[in-house]
């Protein structure tokens, strides 16, 4: 039945009912079309078609989405939504946070997390009244996080005689909303999510009972054992397909029962590509300025690991000894009683450009001309790099550090451009050089910062 066939009816029977009132007789609005007032709920951005919506009473969102209200009525076999439900009802009503709105199509901010209740008034032009409602469970974002042992703890008793205690944070569950949590625990971070060790409800308090080494495991006065522990909360509610959240890996170790205390100090160097040995020196120093102990490695990325006294200030130096351009650093720590102390990784980074420099002024005219590269870093990248002779791309060869260019200039006078990088990304510098023809000869001059040509 189309909208204009409705509308004909609609008038032919509110005809018929003003012929009944006038004969005395009270109308029965069973002898008109019959009309059903709904809801219809759709995304803000939403505006196509309507016809695949059903009537609303719940709806699940999630915090600070926006939607569209439309008042609807179906009116025998049709369907109108919006403003063409006008020539049927005289009036349409929105009570919306304690907020009276009359609108056919309506916006609406779920901005707090909560369950939310619309009302809807609609009275048809016999003055019958019907209401509708609609109740919305916004859903604020789950987050779930680890509180105790943090990343890093180290104070854990290896006996554990009075148990230790796995607390984290879950955030934004609901009361229609459940949250399961599946806690991982494993002395192998590679393998943890394999390692299930309870199942319990997301807001129950969880412990680890009894020794964390074993019975096979030797405890001596200097050993340490490191556990990496996570949770996972799954969500479920009626409104929706079960949600997935996990906490980052944490890691805590067991104190130590000896007079010293250890230090561990990762690092490793960033882009960096060279074949040549890379030496690394990390030097322990206490606040007195006592050399307390020192370490060498020949790797890219290392662990450095002191067994010290407790004290506090004391100074860690980190060095690169030939590579200049990876800067040092230096840590200053505080190192408690029976404990192993992993400090954050290190990380070595090269921010500095390599150079490059002519090997002298004049060259044979049918020979190459030669350059040096320098970068005491992550090394120079020679298979991304390009020259170009009056911005004609020409070929080179290179055994680093050298780079040999063919002169290739046909002219009395060409414009020369190296283009390169190292492997941590720093540019060589923007310049140029002027090579000028001779009889039997070339000769070079330069380089001219680009933006003074």
């Amino acid at each position: 039945m189309n909208k204009i066939f409705a509308y004909a009816l609609f008038l032919a029977s509110l005809f018929i009912c003003m012929a009944l009132c006038s004969c005395g007789d009270n109308h029965l609005a069973s002898e008109g079309p019959q009309m059903y007032p709904y809801i219809i709920v759709t995304p803000d951005k939403y505006n196509g078609a309507l016809d695949g919506f059903v009537a609303s009473e719940k709806i699940y969102a999630a915090q600070n989405q926006t939607v569209k209200l439309y008042a609807a009525a179906a009116i025998g076999n049709s369907h109108f939504y919006g403003d063409d439900i006008f020539p049927y009802f005289k009036n349409v009503l929105w009570e919306v946070d304690g907020e009276l709105i009359s609108a056919s199509v309506l916006k609406y901010s779920l901005k707090d997390a909560g369950r939310k209740k619309i009302h809807l008034t609609v009275v048809d032009f016999w003055n019958d009244t019907t209401h509708r409602e609609l109740e919305f469970f916004v859903n604020a974002p789950n987050k779930i996080s680890i509180d105790f042992p943090y990343d890093g703890y180290n104070q854990v008793d290896p006996e554990n005689t009075q148990s230790l205690p796995l607390q984290w944070t879950m955030e934004g569950i609901d009361e229609w909303e459940n949250a399961t949590c599946t806690v991982f625990a494993c002395s192998d971070k590679d393998s943890l999510w394999d390692h299930p060790i309870a199942i319990v409800d997301c807001f129950d308090e969880v412990s680890l009972q009894n020794s964390l080494v074993g019975n096979k495991l030797s405890l001596t006065a200097d050993s340490s054992f490191s556990f990496y522990w996570a949770v996972k909360a799954v969500v479920t509610s009626e409104f929706q397909d079960p949600t997935t959240d996990s906490t980052e890996i944490a890691r805590f170790s067991t104190r130590i029962s000896g007079d010293k205390s250890v230090i561990k100090i990762p690092f490793v160097y960033d882009d960096y590509y060279d074949r040549e040995i890379n030496e690394t020196s990390i030097t322990v120093v206490s606040s007195a300025g006592d050399t307390l102990d020192s370490f060498i490695s020949q790797k890219k990325a290392d662990v450095a690991s002191f067994s010290i006294i407790p004290r506090s200030n004391v100074k860690v130096y980190i060095q690169s000894i030939n590579r200049r351009e990876y800067m040092p650093e230096v840590l200053s720590i505080d190192i408690p009683p029976n404990t192993v102390y992993v400090t954050d990784t290190v990380h070595f980074v090269d921010k500095i450009p390599p150079q490059i420099a002519l090997y002298r002024k004049s060259f044979a005219k049918l020979g190459s001309i030669g350059f040096y590269v320098y970068d005491d870093g992550s090394g120079f990248d020679f298979n991304n790099a390009a020259v170009t002779i009056d911005k004609d791309t020409v070929s080179f060869n290179a055994v680093s550090p050298n780079m040999i260019i063919p002169v290739g200039c046909h002219h009395d006078q060409c414009l020369l451009q190296v283009y390169g990088e190292d492997f941590a990304g720093n540019k060589l510098p923007d310049v140029s050089w002027l090579m000028i023809m001779r009889t039997d000869s070339v000769y070079v001059y330069g380089p001219y910062p680009n933006e003074e040509k």
